[in-house]
Parts: structure tokens; sequence; C-alpha cells
């Protein structure tokens, strides 16, 4: 399942992008309403929470799966922590759209793509249920890695062998 790694990497970086996003419009707006007014409002800092925990966990995680097999890359994990950063990025847009001005004046489109990686992982994982013993506490690039995928009739490697010569033609 080469597909679904190249899918889960995309889809983090995608959402920690989106959170560095968020972070700078709650920060913006946070600045302003300060300056003009004295005071924030609660969406504004829904925003910076949520980046902040978008932007500092995903990338970690993403690095933790290349580097380490820990806790964090298993697809139990994943799932909830998708499901609180979805309900987080939800929460924001919802909040901030409420006032009808979105954070810092532009409006913040739901941020889906956390959902939709956690429903493909979640129907993947219970396909593939019966195939491995403990999938839930399985990374996701090792319970998915396909046998097939790669080099599957690798080159003969007989370094003694004499190398083939072709008969040439004799000219006279």
């Amino acid at each position: 399942m080469f597909w679904l790694g190249i899918f889960r990497i995309s889809v983090l970086a995608w959402t920690a992008l989106c959170g560095i996003i968020v972070l700078a419009l709650g920060g913006n707006s946070i600045s302003v309403t300060q300056q003009y007014f004295n005071s924030y409002s609660s969406y504004a800092a829904l925003g910076v929470a949520t980046g902040v925990l978008a932007f500092v966990t995903l990338p970690i995680m993403i690095a933790l799966d290349f580097f380490l097999n820990t806790f964090t890359s298993w697809i139990v994990v994943e799932l909830s922590w998708l499901s609180i950063l979805w309900v987080l990025f939800l929460a924001t847009a919802a909040r901030g759209q409420r006032l009808d001005r979105g954070i810092g004046g532009v409006r913040i489109p739901r941020l889906d793509s956390p959902y939709g990686l956690h429903d493909t992982l979640l129907v993947v994982a219970i396909l593939n249920s019966g195939e491995s013993t403990n999938i839930w506490k399985s990374s996701v690039k090792d319970a998915f890695e396909d046998t097939k995928s790669g080099n599957q009739y690798p080159m003969a490697t007989n370094a003694h062998a004499e190398p083939v010569v072709q008969p040439q033609p004799q000219t006279v």
C-alpha cells in the first residue's frame, strides 16, 4: 500500500501548513484587537491554539515515523489525534465564521483533510485487520507495506561468472 504512505505524508504536511496559516491569522487578529480594543476574542485564541498544536505535533509525528517506530506512529494514536485536530479546526472555523468575519477578516475554510485521512486509514485498517494480529498498534508503513513492490526479480549477482561474449564475424 505505497499509495497510503504518500497520501498520509501529504495530508499531514498539508494540515501542518494549514496550522501555520490558522496560527498566523489568529495571532494577527489578537494583535489588532489588542491594539484597538484592549481585548481579544475567544475564536482567535482557539485559532492560535489549534495552529500551534497542528504545527508542532504533525511534523514531529512525520519525523518520528521516518526515524523511529514509536507510539506516535501507531494507527490508533494517529486516528485519535487526527480526530482531535479535525474537531479543533472545525470549531475554529465555525466560531470565527459565526461572527461573519472570520479570523482577521479572512474566512477560514473547513479543513477536511485530517478527517479524510482518518476515514481512509480507518477503512483500510478495518479491511486488513484480519491479516494482522495487532494492526492497531502497528505503524502505517509497517502494517500496510506491500511485499510485492519494488524489484521482484533482481538481477543475478554472480561476480565470478565469465562475461558473455558474442562471436564476431571474421573479415578477410
